[in-house]
């Protein structure tokens, strides 16, 4: 599975654009080739090391992985929600850190500027 091209902003793509999703016909071919020579072959002798209870097993171990794995990408997507609001908020402080700063050079400034003839005299 080759992996889709970068885009600029990845939350466009969703999740189900990563992992193809069989159809119903995709997945009775893959249960129909499990009892075919080709695919006990492929995992080597079958002297009931792999049986359909094992199978049963490997699958339910998938599933669990798989929802571990769903688990762990929602609490990621909320550590991303919850560090783009802090991102945002720090982005709106320093702002307004800015302008207050700007503003008081200003008013600094204005401040030097009438006291500068006072001294002078």
């Amino acid at each position: 599975m080759s992996l889709p091209p970068l885009v600029p902003n990845f939350r466009d793509l969703a999740y189900r654009d990563l992992v193809p999703v069989p159809d119903r016909a995709t997945i009775h071919v893959t249960m129909g080739s499990l009892t075919s020579s080709s695919f006990w072959n492929h995992f080597g002798a079958t002297t009931g090391e792999m049986d359909f209870k094992s199978l049963l097993e490997i699958e339910e171990l998938q599933d669990k992985e798989l929802e571990e794995a769903k688990e762990h990408r929602r609490k990621c997507e909320i550590e991303e929600r919850n560090a783009l609001k802090a991102y945002r908020k720090a982005q709106r402080a320093l702002a307004e850190a800015n302008t207050r700063c700007s503003y008081l050079y200003h008013k600094r400034n204005l401040f030097s500027a009438n006291v500068q003839p006072h001294v002078e005299d």
